[in-house]
């Protein structure tokens, strides 16, 4: 499962709790039972926050490249708030899965 799909799935109502037992983690939803899983990073609220965040803003630079001139002041502002977000992903440690994120948006473009 890539960060994205990690991501995705946790902003969508799963979380993950550690079991004390067998030391794999179950994935939980609202409304089912725990299922195991073993690859799947739990993030605090603070970290999740700024991966969904920097996600968005990837997304809404995808969407509005064609559409925007590279000198309009709203892509400048689009790419400051991308950087910012990551550095704020950096300091909350995640940067890895923020540079994956990045890394994916990049390869979907091309």
């Amino acid at each position: 499962m890539t960060a994205p799909e990690t991501i995705a799935r946790i902003a969508c109502g799963y979380f993950k709790k550690e079991s004390s037992s067998t030391g794999m983690a179950e994935e939980r939803t609202a409304n089912s039972a725990p299922v195991r899983t073993s690859g799947l990073r739990s993030y605090s609220p603070t970290q999740l926050f700024f991966l969904t965040r920097l996600s968005w803003l990837i997304r809404q630079r995808r969407e509005l490249m064609n559409t925007l001139d590279g000198n309009d002041y709203r892509s400048k502002l689009l790419n400051k708030a991308l950087y910012s977000t990551f550095l704020d992903c950096a300091e909350e440690g995640v940067s890895d899965d923020a540079k994956n994120l990045l890394t994916q948006q990049n390869q979907d473009t091309n």
